[in-house]
């Protein structure tokens, strides 16, 4: 899961990518914690999201994502 980068990929694509992994691993019974699964994303994204990426590292909770 955090071998999946966005390079070459849309967003839409890269978020599928991610869900899928985090998916498979639910279904063989090893579910991904919340801030693992965010973790994944950011650490996926290229430097030029450096900003956006240390701010959300740095706040004091993790964000939440709505999976669809």
């Amino acid at each position: 899961m955090r071998a999946v980068t966005l390079d070459g990929k849309t967003i839409e694509e890269y978020l599928q990518k991610i869900n899928g992994f985090v998916d498979e691993l639910a279904g063989v019974g090893v579910p991904v914690r919340h801030e693992e699964y965010v973790n994944a994303l950011l650490e996926g994204l290229p430097s030029d999201c450096a900003s956006v990426v240390s701010i959300i590292e740095n706040k004091k909770q993790t964000p939440s994502i709505h999976r669809d």
